[in-house]
């Protein structure tokens, strides 16, 4: 009997949530535990989730609050079953093709190093998707990824290509990460200050510096509808801004920030001279103080 957990998280799309579960079902040799959290969605949507109820092995968790998917998730933990070994968090606009809860187990399994590991990630059409990256690395903004991949050989790879083997990453996509329960709690689990983008840079490299191996197993497969449930839009924009500073500035010592930030403006720089529109985003990368404009502060607490 494997001890795993799969973690999922609904905002307003319920029908997503549905099929993502269903899938599970399909392709899974064993009930898993399965733990929604509805992150304050509609009640209208909300209550498109209640064919879950009478499924066996699985929890909904409603939140009076949108915790963000960091939030979201370690909500989903605490409410998962105390004796789970492992926790699979999975978007819920996805469809597992392979079993995937079973072949990331024997990943981790097999190889005592192994903290973290994810799947291939196709989309709707079949075409495969990056599913892993890299940290941010001063090298490859300036001098390309090629580069950069031949500096850290073994860790750096091509995500366009295919592979036939399981490899080490730097990053694994969070769309689909499945952890070792010890990893995931002796690094704390996902930082709750990252509303939205950029966790899955910062657990995968706690995952590496607290001694764990991240990995990315090829021949698991699922579909990604790739940011069904988050439209892109100013609001967005920024949040993904406010993300990628907090990471540089957790993670990296002044002198290289401040190099990696300002390659980042010049980027955006570029985007403001192309279309005037990105103007607005130039000023938000150069502005000092970002944190209060996080989605995190627009959350209103519904009743319950």
């Amino acid at each position: 009997m494997r001890h795993i957990s799969i973690i999922t998280i609904n905002y307003n799309s319920a029908e997503d949530t549905l099929k993502m579960v269903e899938s599970i079902r399909k392709v899974s040799t064993e009930c898993h535990e399965i733990v929604v959290v509805d992150n304050n969605s509609s009640l209208e949507d909300f209550e498109k989730l209640s064919p879950l109820h009478n499924q066996e092995n699985v929890r909904i968790v409603r939140s009076r609050i949108n915790l963000g998917f960091s939030g979201g998730n370690m909500l989903g933990v605490e409410h998962a079953a105390p004796d789970a070994e492992h926790y699979l968090f999975l978007n819920n606009d996805t469809t597992l093709l392979t079993d995937i809860p079973e072949e990331l187990w024997q990943v981790c399994n097999s190889n005592p190093t192994v903290g973290l590991v994810s799947a291939q990630q196709y989309d709707e059409h079949q075409n495969l998707v990056s599913s892993f990256g890299n940290f941010p690395n001063i090298a490859e903004r300036t001098l390309g990824k090629s580069f950069a991949r031949w500096l850290k050989k073994g860790i750096r790879h091509n995500s366009k290509k295919t592979y036939d083997e399981t490899i080490s990453v730097e990053v694994v996509s969070g769309a689909a990460m499945f952890f070792k329960r010890e990893c995931f709690e002796a690094i704390g689990g996902f930082d709750t200050h990252f509303f939205l983008y950029c966790e899955e840079e910062d657990i995968s490299r706690r995952t590496w510096l607290a001694g764990y191996e991240v990995q990315f197993r090829s021949n698991s497969k699922l579909v990604h509808y790739c940011g069904k449930s988050t439209e892109r839009n100013m609001k967005i924009e920024r949040e993904f801004i406010i993300s990628y500073f907090r990471l540089l500035d957790k993670h990296f010592g002044l002198p290289k920030r401040t190099v990696l930030k300002t390659l980042f403006a010049l980027k955006y720089l570029k985007k403001a001279i192309k279309n005037k529109q990105n103007t607005p985003l130039l000023w938000f990368v150069l502005q000092t103080n970002k944190a209060p404009f996080s989605l995190r502060h627009q959350q209103a607490i519904s009743p319950k």
